[in-house]
């Protein structure tokens, strides 16, 4: 998502589904950012990076689905759309 052609490559040739999910529900599914190869500025943290990234996820994407509930409940979102 932090390369604009590759973004554009996507939306141009694909469906860009964005996973809408809290940083709170993030936070709470995701432990150790930090060992997990998250890109981010050094002087970022992760709630900031979440956020810049947030706003390109929203930028880039066709559909934005709400994943705060249920895999099941989020796949069927997913199949709406189509």
């Amino acid at each position: 998502v932090l390369s604009e052609e590759a973004m554009h490559y996507l939306r141009d040739n694909s469906k860009v589904i964005y996973l809408e999910v809290s940083f709170e529900d993030i936070s709470e599914r995701v432990s150790g950012f930090n060992n997990r190869g998250f890109i981010k500025d050094s002087d970022q943290t992760v709630e900031e990076a979440f956020l810049f990234r947030k706003e390109l996820y929203q930028q880039y994407s066709h559909y934005a689905v709400s994943n705060n509930g249920s895999i099941t409940e989020c796949i069927n979102k997913i199949k709406s759309l189509f």
